[in-house]
């Protein structure tokens, strides 16, 4: 008996999903069958493809064979989704799972119950709450699931050290289409899919580094045939072309503008003042880059504002209103900073725009997807990539156009922003268009987020080279 005929004598799926007649693929049921007697799971299927009905059938399994709960370790957005997919699991007897959805106060989270089939978490509330897990499940065996794993990619952050160190001695299982935006975050995950493959972070990078940069950040690499070996390793990798192969690639199309000579006059003189800052530190490291690369990236949209004359208006709100017109359909819109989000909200009032970043909670996040989706006035939504760029579903049915107003760097953080349109239920060629300031930090940016992918291609499968399909390479 394979596991997936254990399961299926124990708990019942639904027999619909958003309307339509619900049945396993035959890569989810390949995917199932495969790993669920692994202790440690790579579960690498990409946006699309239902990697979240493949954990939890795992889950299940792992409860029927003996854990007591299953953790699942999320982004605090996701939560609601992860309980409504879960009310659609019954037991066979046509019972329902225990689910809590450990979300709210301090005060009302001290009286959810964590014995439970399921526990829903935010990765924030976890940590916060951390010690209370601990008591609670000591001497128990449970189950954990990683949802959006690549934020532990980091082994520095309090996120990797407590995650890591709850999974010890438990099956666990990573979740993510986009594991790696670079070489250096296999490490962070590797330590969760193939225990004991390097002994520390010094020996990765004694196999895998050649030489550092300026900031002491690995430069160049090698060996990454080996690395991308080791990334297969208790791992399954499920291509969203795989699934749907008759589905078309976006296309991508690089914009490159210029800013009129008086806001690229402004930006260079705030440059240097910037620049100036940053080398009175003494100690230029990646930390102060980072914030140099930030600061200069918001005075390309918000032109008024820094040059102190909200009358002042951007070349950039002009290239996205001439893209609009030309597209004349529902458009999402990303961009990096607050100031940009409302200023973008204001230009393009005329388009009834909606917005979603981290200022927004999970109802106010609804609400705008809902506006979007079944508004017909309401023709723009403006999304912050890290707010946004993952777990938002229904994008797809009412729009095939993407505009980065302002690029990122992370090829995970871009293909997850790409993926709110590329996925079930998208009936056209989803296109995406690439802005950048000739002059400025966004030509730089896009070159790193086209290297970055490059380099990432090498070490994990992933059916789109940026290069090529910006380049036609």
């Amino acid at each position: 008996m394979t596991p997936l005929e254990t399961i299926l004598q124990h708990f019942s799926l639904p027999k619909e999903l958003y309307g339509q007649p619900f049945e396993l693929h035959p890569l989810q049921v390949e995917a199932v069958n495969r790993v669920a007697d692994w202790p440690n799971v790579g579960l690498f299927l990409d946006t699309g493809t239902g990697k979240t009905v493949v954990e939890i059938l795992l889950s299940l399994y792992r409860l029927i064979n003996g854990a007591e709960t299953a953790i699942i370790i999320m982004p605090p957005t996701l939560v609601t989704q992860w309980g409504k997919w879960l009310a659609r699991v019954k037991r066979i007897d046509g019972s329902d799972l225990k689910v809590v959805e450990y979300v709210g106060t301090p005060t009302v989270r001290k009286g959810l119950s964590l014995q439970a089939d399921f526990v829903l978490v935010g990765i924030q509330i976890f940590k916060l709450d951390y010690d209370r897990f601990v008591k609670h499940f000591k001497g128990r065996k449970y189950h954990v699931a990683i949802d959006e794993a690549t934020m532990l990619s980091n082994i520095n952050t309090d996120s990797h050290e407590k995650v890591f160190d709850f999974c010890q001695g438990m099956t666990q299982d990573l979740l993510t289409g986009t594991p790696v935006s670079n070489p250096e975050d296999a490490y962070g995950i590797l330590k969760f899919t193939y225990p004991g493959c390097y002994r520390s972070k010094r020996a990765f990078e004694n196999v895998h580094v050649t030489s550092y940069d300026f900031w002491g950040k690995p430069s160049v690499w090698e060996n990454l045939d080996i690395l991308k070996k080791n990334l297969e390793t208790n791992t399954v990798r499920v291509l969203f072309e795989d699934m749907y192969p008759d589905a078309e690639q976006p296309l991508f199309i690089a914009l490159p503008y210029t800013l009129d000579k008086a806001h690229i006059k402004l930006y260079r003189e705030l440059a240097e003042v910037k620049l100036l800052e940053v080398e009175d530190e003494q100690k230029i490291d990646a930390v102060q880059a980072g914030k140099l690369t930030h600061a200069l990236g918001q005075i390309i949209l918000n032109y008024g504002h820094f040059a102190g004359d909200e009358k002042k208006k951007s070349r950039t709100l002009d290239v996205i209103e001439q893209r609009i017109k030309e597209i004349n359909s529902k458009v999402v819109v990303f961009a990096n900073y607050r100031m940009s989000i409302s200023l973008l909200l204001r230009r393009f009032e005329h388009y009834r725009a909606v917005a979603i970043n981290g200022d927004v909670n999970d109802k106010q996040k609804q609400a705008a997807v809902s506006r979007f989706v079944e508004d017909p006035a309401c023709r723009m939504i403006v999304i912050h990539p890290k707010s946004g760029g993952f777990g938002l579903d229904g994008l797809q049915h009412v729009s095939h156009h993407i505009i980065f107003a302002e690029p990122v760097q992370s090829p995970s953080v871009f293909h997850q922003c790409v993926a709110r349109l590329k996925r079930t239920g998208q009936r056209k060629r989803v296109a995406v268009t690439l802005l950048s300031a000739e002059g400025t930090v966004q030509n730089r940016a896009v070159q790193n987020l086209i290297k970055n992918d490059t380099i990432a291609g090498q070490v994990i499968d992933n059916a789109i080279s940026l290069r090529a399909a910006v380049f036609g390479q």
